[in-house]
């Protein structure tokens, strides 16, 4: 018996080891590659925030990345993102498929290897065609915490569903801080319209109502979990009392 369970704690060990490489190896070439995007390292490694990188990377709205949260469907978004991803490092959709099925032979190859970031083609031939026009245009900048006040705000819905509603606290805050910035931006665009962009306008609401939302299911969301332990509380007491 107990070489039995021996054997058994030296394959976990393997295991784990093979299990570790294999992470760290993934965790610095999807680190890598965003960088070489242009994009903050880190922002791989972060639930959520990743994907909404990646969709920028492909060349779509961050907001797109959402879509591969999905449950069921979402495989099929995520496809579409690495898709993306891919061909904005100038690859094909049969390297695509290398990123999927033999990720940790591929991903080390973009990240390490001699292909730059060149942008998604589509979003090329966009600016190919703004090019063409001599209309000299006012550059605008982005709201500063319009995307971070969006990110928080959708963060703090997704964590309440995530954490089987533990984390309503959590959310409720994070609802908060959300709503608040995203207020802040919307009257920092109201006063200078000409100075922001309208992206960074849409995020910022997008900030306020997910925040919103944010705050409102994470307060649901206490309410539950109090109601729950007082009922198992009294359920437990009743039982003890011996008065069934």
């Amino acid at each position: 018996m107990k070489s039995e369970q021996f054997q058994i704690l030296i394959f976990l060990l393997i295991f784990f080891f093979i299990f570790s490489i294999v992470l760290v190896v993934m965790i610095i070439s999807q680190w890598k590659i965003y960088e070489k995007a242009g994009k903050p390292g880190w922002a791989a490694i972060v639930p959520v925030y990743n994907q909404m990188v990646l969709a920028e990377i492909g060349g779509k709205p961050d907001v797109w990345g959402l879509l591969a949260l999905i449950p069921y469907v979402g495989i099929i978004w995520s496809v579409w993102l690495i898709n993306r991803m891919a061909k904005s490092f100038g690859k094909d959709a049969g390297f695509t498929l290398g990123l999927i099925f033999l990720p940790l032979i591929f991903y080390p190859i973009l990240a390490f290897g001699d292909s730059e970031y060149v942008g998604h083609p589509d979003v090329e031939d966009i600016e190919a065609i703004n090019s063409s026009d001599t209309t000299v245009t006012t550059v605008l900048i982005d709201l500063k915490e319009a995307k971070n006040a969006q990110i928080m705000g959708i963060i703090s819905i997704i964590l309440v569903f995530c954490t089987c509603c533990y984390g309503g606290l959590i959310a409720a805050i994070l609802g908060y801080l959300a709503m608040n910035k995203g207020k802040e931006a919307i009257a920092e665009y109201e006063a200078n319209p000409g100075m922001y962009t309208l992206k960074s306008f849409n995020q910022a609401k997008t900030g306020k109502t997910t925040g919103l939302i944010g705050i409102i299911v994470g307060i649901l969301a206490i309410f539950y979990i109090v109601i729950s332990l007082l009922y198992r509380f009294l359920l437990i007491s009743y039982f003890n009392s011996g008065s069934f």
